[in-house]
C-alpha cells in the first residue's frame, strides 16, 4: 500500500528543482511541465496533466 508521503518525497526529489539565484530564490519549479511558476515550499503538487498522470502512476504500483 503505497504512502502518499513516499509520493510527495518522490515528488520533491524527482520532478522539483530549487532556484538558486534571482527574485525566487528559495523557490520549487516542477520539472515535468517547465512551466516556469515557482513553488514556495517542497514538495508541492505542480497541477499540469503530465504531473498529474505520473502522480497517479505512482498511486498504483
Amino acid at each position: 500500500m503505497p504512502s502518499s508521503s513516499k509520493i510527495l518525497n518522490l515528488d520533491c526529489d524527482e520532478f522539483f528543482i530549487l532556484i538558486q539565484s534571482g527574485n525566487n530564490a528559495g523557490k520549487w519549479l516542477c520539472k515535468l511541465c517547465k512551466s516556469k511558476r515557482p513553488f514556495v515550499a517542497c514538495p508541492k503538487h505542480c497541477k499540469s496533466d503530465i504531473h498529474q498522470c505520473l502522480v497517479a502512476q505512482e498511486q498504483k504500483a
